[in-house]
């Protein structure tokens, strides 16, 4: 099992990092960004992609957005995809999955604050996995992937849309919320 934890930037990982053995890596990227370049020599590498997103930074209620998209595609907000649950499975997978020789995880992502340290966070609190660091400050986390993680790992259900929205509605999002709040 994981034994240490270290969340770096993209820059870090592609240009002062050394790999040991025995290390996993999660590389997560913005859609449409490049992808992280990675030396060889990890255990094993998991990719993922999203944005930087969370309830708490858009200003919209925590639990507005479902947790899994329609038909399980990306949860968006005004075009650029969210952590979702599908997001906290992979990662969730990745980790109980390896052998036990990988004994240390990397994770990154563009800044090394947000991602990347929800994750970290998630690991420590979970596997008791020792943040590690010249700054293992985690109070920037992206709160909703680490909201998903603890969901996921905890056994609860994801929520989601049943059907596609109706044609014609400008935010379906907002008005389900608006619906179950009375609004109209």
């Amino acid at each position: 099992m994981v034994q240490t934890v270290l969340f770096v930037s993209q820059q870090q990982i592609e240009n002062h990092i050394r790999t040991r053995p025995g290390t996993m890596l999660i590389s997560i990227t913005s859609p449409g960004d490049r992808d992280a370049i990675i030396p060889d020599g990890y255990h094993s590498v998991l990719r993922l992609q999203m944005d930087d997103l969370y309830e708490e930074a858009t200003g919209d209620p925590v639990g507005l957005y479902p947790d899994v998209g329609i038909d399980d595609n990306p949860v968006l907000w005004h075009g650029l995809r969210m952590p979702d649950g599908n997001h906290a499975l992979q990662i969730m997978g990745y980790l109980c999955a390896k052998d036990s020789s990988a004994r240390h995880l990397i994770v990154h992502c563009h800044a090394g604050i947000s991602r990347s340290a929800a994750v970290a966070q998630f690991v420590s609190d979970r596997f008791g996995a020792e943040l590690i660091g010249a700054n293992p400050d985690t109070s920037c986390s992206n709160k909703r992937l680490l909201r998903l993680l603890n969901k996921v790992a905890d056994g609860e259900p994801l929520t989601r849309f049943k059907q596609s929205p109706q044609p014609g509605i400008e935010n379906p999002v907002k008005q389900a919320y608006a619906q179950t709040q009375g609004l109209f």
